[in-house]
């Protein structure tokens, strides 16, 4: 686990990865600090590509000790291992077959081992959307970001259903197969159908909603 200090901003992150090898290793807990937003590279006077740097490191630090790296996240390597998702156990039952050129929904591991991945296919049945429910599957943006290389995410199985459309319902996701598959496969984040159906409510709500918009979508996938 990390320890409890703070993270000291992004000069400091930026004069750690100047020592030498094996010198910055010390520094792994500075580098995981940095949450990989970039929102200091929007105001940094020398367009330094610090999110950029910090991963760069973490994933050279996995080169050389992978198991410093795992030390910090010593669940997660023990998830993999058991169950094929760092979070957990998936909570869902997998489909008993995927047709080729179906929609496929696609919830993530997050959402798979930690939350209700069946209310999602319902939302997308209202939307009159027929989208078969794919497990199993890393996109293996959570796994990379920490640093980790060389794991099979099984995404050669999703591309081989040749899916007409893949629906995420996780930012991180959306962006990570975006990156990956994007050139190749229909991938929409379900807020963009949501809006397209515009879905009515039978209800009013009490209280305000807010509408919480990460990093991965705007910021980094340019969908607002």
């Amino acid at each position: 686990l990390l320890g409890e200090g703070k993270f000291l901003g992004p000069q400091y992150l930026v004069s750690c990865s100047g020592r030498s090898q094996p010198e910055y290793i010390f520094d792994l807990e500075h580098f995981l600090y940095c949450t990989l937003c970039a929102k200091c590279e929007q105001v940094c006077p020398q367009e330094v590509k610090v999110a950029e740097l910090a991963l760069l490191m973490r994933r050279w630090i996995y080169r050389i000790e992978p198991e410093k790296l795992w030390e910090c996240f010593g669940e997660v390597k023990e998830n993999i291992e058991r169950y094929k998702n760092p979070f957990g156990k998936g909570k869902a039952e997998p489909e008993s077959k995927i047709k080729k050129g179906a929609s496929i929904l696609f919830v993530g591991c997050f959402e798979e081992a930690r939350g209700e991945p069946k209310r999602w296919q319902e939302l997308l049945s209202k939307l009159g959307i027929d989208a078969q429910l794919i497990t199993g599957i890393c996109c293996g943006g959570f796994l990379e970001e920490m640093g980790a290389q060389e794991i099979d995410f099984g995404l050669t199985k999703l591309v081989e259903l040749e899916p007409k459309e893949i629906i995420t319902t996780c930012p991180h996701c959306f962006y990570t197969l975006n990156r990956k598959l994007g050139n190749n496969l229909k991938i929409k984040f379900i807020l963009e159908l949501l809006a397209d159906k515009k879905l009515a409510f039978n209800q009013k709500l009490a209280q305000p909603v807010i509408y919480f918009d990460p990093c991965y979508l705007s910021k980094k996938s340019g969908l607002i």
